[in-house]
């Protein structure tokens, strides 16, 4: 019989991850420096990509929410970004993940960050595509062969172009766009800390 997680044992270990995570994180930051020293080219680099992706992560974010709320489990969504991947949403929280760490430029956050993920994420992917594949049973499985888990394909770009009628939910929209604020403030965050390094306030600055 294969190991399957349950969805309620998911669930509730996100957010004691992201909570632990989240306190690793701020330890890190607090008590090491930041990989390149401000200024350089390589930070200045760093962080203007780390700026560009936070940004690509908070747009692709409310475009998925556009798309897929109020319908998830109700409607298989195969247009707009879900013609990319299957799981564009999770795709670009990775990129906002992946900005913050480029601006932070933090070893140690990078690598909680990509535990976090990786650990969590996927796991909520496998069970959301048993529950998906359960719901809609061949129409799931032809979407799966044709489109990608979450490495996005171009392939399909007439389907992104299609549009099916829908009614936003400003809600759903308010909700996302509160849940990618933490990571906005990544930018600011760090400037705060490389004043704080320079001036010899923080422990190890």
């Amino acid at each position: 019989m294969p190991f399957v997680i349950s969805p309620r044992l998911i669930r509730k270990a996100r957010p004691v991850g992201l909570r632990i995570a989240a306190t690793l994180t701020g330890v890190a930051l607090l008590y090491t420096e930041p990989l390149w020293a401000d200024p350089s080219p390589i930070h200045d680099g760093l962080e203007t990509l780390g700026g560009l992706l936070l940004a690509v992560g908070v747009l692709g974010r409310l475009w998925c929410t556009l798309y897929i709320a109020g319908k998830k489990s109700r409607q298989l969504v195969t247009d707009g970004p879900y013609a990319l991947c299957r799981n564009p949403l999770y795709l670009f929280s990775f990129l906002l993940g992946a900005g913050m760490t480029l601006i932070l430029q933090n070893a140690a956050v990078f690598a909680f960050f990509s535990v976090f993920f990786l650990a969590f994420h996927l796991m909520a992917i496998s069970r959301e595509e048993r529950n998906l594949t359960e719901i809609f049973g061949a129409a799931y499985l032809d979407y799966c062969r044709q489109v990608p888990r979450l490495i996005p394909t171009l392939s399909n770009w007439r389907t992104v172009l299609d549009r099916q009628s829908m009614a936003v939910s400003w809600r759903h929209m308010a909700r996302t766009m509160a849940d990618s604020s933490a990571y906005l403030m990544a930018l600011p965050l760090a400037e705060l800390l490389e004043i704080w390094h320079r001036n010899g306030i923080l422990p190890l600055g």
